[in-house]
């Protein structure tokens, strides 16, 4: 088997409040995040099928994965790495996948209104240096969430994580 398999992960609880964004950013009546992933009033029981939280479950969607893949195939990649130091997340991808070291710390610059970092490209006529962020769907503010469902949120993804280290 020679295909490789990159796979970028982040804390799960900032993934479902980042997913929810989106969704928010795309219907705006959605109901606020407390409301949206919880299945009753007193906000206690999670909807743990919904996918701003599913999608967090890297150890169940990486036991399916292995199903066809070896674990030397996958790279996993540090989401959070990646917004504050990407040329150091890249460098292990490059490595990763046997390519030439291209990528340095000079490829980058922040982005303060977006509030990450953007590639900084020079173009090829007059070097010209050109900056490429992602879209307008990305950087965008995300709700202010109650302290109690980020610690029900981490608890649930807690032995999800564990199962996820493990293997």
């Amino acid at each position: 088997r020679t295909m490789k398999l990159l796979v970028v992960v982040r804390n799960p609880t900032k993934r479902a409040i980042s997913d929810y964004a989106q969704l928010k950013s795309k219907n705006p009546k959605l109901p606020a995040f407390e409301t949206y992933i919880t299945s009753d009033k007193q906000e206690t029981v999670l909807k743990v099928s919904d996918n701003c939280i599913d999608i967090g479950l890297y150890g169940k969607h990486l036991k399916n994965g292995l199903l066809y893949f070896q674990i030397n195939q996958i790279h996993f990649v540090s989401g959070e790495e990646l917004s504050t130091n990407p040329a150091k997340e890249l460098k292990a991808v490059e490595q990763f996948l046997n390519l030439n070291s291209a990528i340095n710390e000079k490829d980058f610059v922040f982005n303060k209104t977006k509030g990450f970092p953007c590639f900084r490209s020079k173009a090829s006529q007059g070097q010209r240096v050109a900056f490429s962020c992602l879209g307008s769907t990305k950087g965008r503010p995300h709700p202010k969430v109650h302290q109690d469902i980020i610690d029900k949120l981490d608890k649930y993804y807690e032995p999800h994580n564990k199962l996820l280290y493990r293997m």
